[in-house]
């Protein structure tokens, strides 16, 4: 996957509900003859690029 977007409630450090658009990829390697899988999450929330995203 590359760069798939989602919205999600995240609660912050008052216990206040606020909605995040996260993007993230995944990547796959091998190292020493084994298979791994590596997942990058950025918070994109607020950037110029975000996507509308349903609710």
């Amino acid at each position: 996957m590359y760069k798939q977007h989602i919205r999600r409630p995240f609660f912050n450090k008052h216990g206040e509900r606020e909605m995040k658009d996260l993007q993230f990829s995944t990547r796959h390697f091998y190292f020493q003859k084994e298979k791994y899988i590596i997942l990058i999450i950025d918070d994109i929330t607020g950037r110029t690029t975000t996507p509308n995203f349903p609710e």
